[in-house]
């Protein structure tokens, strides 16, 4: 008994020292519980009838915008967002993680995605792999794509890129190779889940790419601690991050509809601020 003990600790002991310098490779190992892993043509074949990709009628290339809702699904604020891009000359790129999985209902996406039971951030980024591999091949896309991750949506976003920068494969995936960094734009996360489960960037980030997280200080959702946190360890790093921090903005808080489905409050201001920071680091600003 005291032998077995001593190896539990010891156990302990080790997980935690390695938790202190390389939190992403406990992460990384826990990710491999929890999802199905199949091969990358699988993966594509089953989330290809659910993939929403619009090109411009008018002549390319065009940019690529990859715009990643949160865990409740394509709500209103995505529909704005798919707009401004629009409307700016790019080609606007969905990929519905969920309806593959059996998940269409609010309630059933409330209780298996918002509380954690399925469906992850790093899972979704491998969605995200497997769908852009093709896209990217397109005659008439071109340049560094850029990301827009919401909510659960901006932790997909943030593994996508911790993943692409550590050169891993997301975990969903068996062999194959990581997104190549040379695509990866800038990425934009609003009031994105940055907990326990999530990537730090501990083993790289891409180059060079310019990470903009707006945050709510009213969130009440997802907690803007961790990611603030976050973003100084990654600004230590060298990583190009610009935190905008809106005082009274709560979770959504560019929605302007689905009040019904969670309770938020639409801040018109921080909403045409956010789209004032994206226009400048478009504009290479």
């Amino acid at each position: 008994m005291r032998i077995a003990l001593s190896a539990i600790v010891m156990l302990g002991l080790a997980v935690s020292s390695i938790w202190l310098l390389q939190p992403d490779l406990v992460i990384r190992a826990l990710h491999l519980w929890f999802v199905r892993t199949e091969t990358e043509d699988a993966l594509r074949t089953r989330l290809m009838p659910h993939v929403d990709l619009r090109v411009p009628d008018s002549p390319g290339p065009h940019r690529l915008v990859v715009l990643v809702p949160g865990c409740l699904g394509w709500r209103g604020q995505m529909d704005h967002w798919r707009q401004f891009f629009s409307e700016r000359g790019f080609a606007t790129l969905h990929v519905d993680s969920f309806t593959p999985r059996g998940l269409t209902a609010p309630r059933d996406l409330e209780a298996q995605v918002c509380e954690g039971q399925s469906v992850f951030g790093f899972e979704r980024a491998g969605d995200l792999l497997a769908v852009l591999r093709v896209v990217w091949r397109r005659a008439d896309l071109a340049g560094p794509t850029v990301f827009v991750g919401e909510s659960h949506g901006g932790w997909t976003v943030s593994d996508f890129y911790a993943l692409a920068g550590g050169g891993l494969v997301p975990p969903n995936i068996a062999g194959g190779a990581a997104a190549p960094k040379d695509r990866l734009g800038p990425a934009f996360l609003f009031y994105p889940y940055c907990g326990f489960g999530s990537l730090d960037g501990d083993a790289g980030w891409p180059p060079g790419v310019k990470l903009t997280v707006f945050l709510g200080g009213k969130d009440t959702n997802a907690d803007p601690v961790p990611c603030r946190q976050r973003n100084a360890r990654l600004k230590s790093r060298g990583a190009a991050v610009n935190e905008v921090v809106f005082p009274d903005a709560t979770h959504w808080f560019d929605n302007d509809r689905d009040f019904d489905l969670l309770p938020h409050r639409f801040d018109e201001s921080a909403t045409r601020d956010a789209a004032q920071h994206i226009d400048a680091v478009l504009a290479g600003r």
